[in-house]
């Protein structure tokens, strides 16, 4: 139990000098995963499906409040939501 709190007071101590670098990254990652998420669970888009788009949106949503990144991703989710339309109609196209 004594090993658990030490490692813990570690990472305590860890996070609290170096938070400058450690709450960036976290938020970037965070954003990564949300963005990639969005990627993967909509239809294709050539113009916002590049990694390069999706690792710039996280990377600027790095440095901002939770809430603006809620709201980045918001937009992101709605600008490919045409291209999830357009997949659905062809689809329903074929059918008929």
């Amino acid at each position: 139990m004594s090993t658990l709190l030490d490692f813990r007071d570690g990472v305590k101590n860890f996070c609290s000098k170096y938070d400058k670098f450690v709450s960036p990254l976290c938020k970037f990652i965070l954003a990564l995963v949300v963005f990639w998420s969005i990627n993967h669970l909509t239809g294709y888009n050539s113009t916002i499906s590049s990694i390069v788009v999706v690792l710039a949106a996280a990377f600027v949503c790095a440095f901002l409040s939770g809430q603006l990144t809620l709201a980045i991703a918001g937009l992101y989710a709605c600008a490919r939501l045409p291209a999830q339309v357009w997949s659905l109609e062809s689809h329903l196209l074929s059918y008929l």
